[in-house]
């Protein structure tokens, strides 16, 4: 039998702890990279409304993210599907300045957030436009406030789209 007995500095731990993080850091990077490819399309393009807000009460309750929705124009069932807390990566890969560039266009910016922790939170959307469109409403929030969001449209093809309601056209 062969035994091996490793003991590290704090040199060799330092790295090994960083070493790792980083792995983690690309590992979640292609995780989220591979959401993004799946659910866009390259070539298509995406309208969106430039400057979405909407006129809400403390976002931070489940009442004034109904509001937030409301006021768009959106129908939502009365309970979130998923409330997960999300750490917005302190550098932005390529997905993430995707999602970023499409934040930008409604009047958000998660640069602002970047190493935060924030709340993420799923509607499913009841009066979406179209026959047989499945769509859910992802909400950004942080201290109280939306700081981001989208509507995922499912189908064939998923879409990420801004939070604007679209034409019944």
């Amino acid at each position: 039998m062969l035994f091996f007995s490793l003991r590290f500095g704090k040199r060799q731990r330092t790295f090994l702890t960083a070493v790792c993080c980083g792995a983690a850091v690309i590992l979640a990077g292609w995780g989220l990279t591979a959401f993004n490819s799946r659910t866009s399309q390259k070539d298509e393009a995406i309208p969106v409304s430039a400057q979405v807000k909407a006129d809400a009460g403390d976002v931070s309750v489940n009442e004034g993210r109904l509001e937030f929705l409301q006021g768009l124009g959106y129908q939502t069932e009365s309970e979130p599907e998923e409330i997960i807390d999300v750490l917005i990566p302190g550098t932005f890969d390529t997905a993430y300045e995707n999602y970023n560039a499409l934040q930008k266009q409604q009047g958000y910016d998660l640069e602002k957030f970047k190493g935060k922790k924030v709340k993420r939170y799923r509607y499913k959307i009841l009066n979406y436009p179209g026959k047989n469109i499945s769509a859910e409403a992802t909400l950004l929030v942080f201290k109280g406030e939306v700081i981001g969001g989208d509507i995922t449209i499912g189908g064939e093809v998923t879409q990420v789209r801004g939070l604007a309601l679209p034409d019944e056209t």
